[in-house]
């Protein structure tokens, strides 16, 4: 995996063995953010806000981005392409904005460094993933349960804690994430929430960002 991943992003570079990395227009970087949002999210959360600071200094553009997936479907991570006129004042700035944005934990930035790639770490928020049984439940609970109305009181329920960015149907379960300074603090606020209501019966939650290990190998759905 870790190979494939290598060689994709040598070839995303243009780079090979002894290949020089940016010219005239800049050099292309890649911001691979920890976080699961689906592709209009990730316009709105990281995209466009990126593009305007970047715009607004003249360091640099968006000029692509993707996702990586699980086996099952769900998204990985994702990443933004960007040229950098200028990788000495871009690199620093975009790791703020990125940062300042609420990428998580488990971030990184990497660009092109003599033959090789550089990567630096970045993110400062943590996050959760509730996932809700999908299969398992009574009839009555699916049929009597409004989805929206569970977001919402998880999000009462951690107040300026945490914060829902974005969700995953998949063919057994839902997953919610949740985002926000202390992953193990938003668990102990949503807990009331998970006991209480229907639909949560039987649901894990998962501390994803810090990353955790998991089974299943990424795929590119760029």
């Amino acid at each position: 995996m870790v190979m494939r991943w290598l060689g994709a992003l040598f070839a995303l570079f243009g780079m090979s063995a002894g290949a020089s990395h940016g010219d005239a227009a800049g050099t292309l970087v890649v911001a691979r953010i920890n976080e699961r949002v689906m592709p209009l999210d990730r316009g709105t959360f990281y995209d466009e806000p990126i593009q305007g600071a970047l715009t607004r200094r003249g360091l640099g553009e968006v000029t692509g981005g993707g996702t990586a997936l699980f086996e099952s479907g769900e998204i990985r991570f994702i990443d933004i392409e960007i040229l950098l006129r200028d990788v000495d004042a871009g690199v620093p700035f975009v790791i703020g904005q990125l940062a300042a944005l609420g990428a998580p934990k488990g971030s990184r930035l990497m660009f092109p460094e003599g033959t090789g790639l550089e990567e630096i770490a970045f993110g400062e928020r943590e996050g959760v993933a509730v996932y809700l049984d999908g299969v398992g439940l009574p009839a009555k609970v699916y049929a009597t349960s409004d989805l929206n109305l569970v977001v919402a009181a998880f999000e009462q329920a951690l107040g300026a804690k945490g914060e829902h960015r974005g969700d995953w149907q998949g063919p057994r379960e839902t997953a919610l994430y949740f985002y926000g300074r202390d992953a193990e603090e938003m668990k102990r606020l949503m807990r009331l929430v998970l006991h209480a209501t229907p639909l949560c019966q039987g649901a894990r939650v998962v501390t994803i960002a810090p990353v955790q290990e998991r089974a299943g190998q990424p795929q590119d759905s760029r």
